[in-house]
């Protein structure tokens, strides 16, 4: 299974989110 690869895959999606929150905030 690709199991190891969809969970790579969505925290890679959550990293992303969380550094653009951040930057959004300190942009602010």
């Amino acid at each position: 299974m690709t199991t190891t690869l969809f969970i790579d895959h969505f925290a890679r999606k959550l990293e992303n989110l969380a550094s653009s929150s951040i930057l959004k905030r300190q942009g602010n």
